[in-house]
């Protein structure tokens, strides 16, 4: 995987520019930026200029509508992104990513 991962395909991807953009889905499930793979796809889309768009689960909406209310500051706060902690399973993995992230 290690060989595979040096390849970069998510970013030959993304570095294509496809004509569709990108989508990022945010779910109840897992916090998109707690992902470091996702960290450096969204990276690579803001470094090639690949228009993103975002979609949000209906579960997800109601889960931040009730925790943080309705009005646009607090939605703003709970929508705030913060991925230094981000994380990989694989430790190797971690670091390669970093690079590709870090190094763009």
């Amino acid at each position: 995987i290690a060989t595979q991962l040096r390849l970069d395909p998510f970013g030959c991807v993304i570095k294509s520019k496809p004509s569709y953009g990108m989508l990022v889905l945010h779910t109840s499930s897992a916090e998109l930026y707690t992902r470091l793979w996702c960290v450096y796809e969204v990276s690579r889309a803001l470094e090639y200029g690949v228009h993103m768009r975002s979609a949000y689960s209906w579960t997800l909406i109601e889960e931040l509508s009730q925790r943080w209310g309705n009005d646009q500051d607090s939605l703003r706060h709970a929508l705030h992104v913060d991925c230094s902690n981000a994380v990989c399973s694989s430790d190797d993995d971690a670091a390669l990513i970093r690079t590709y992230i870090f190094d763009a």
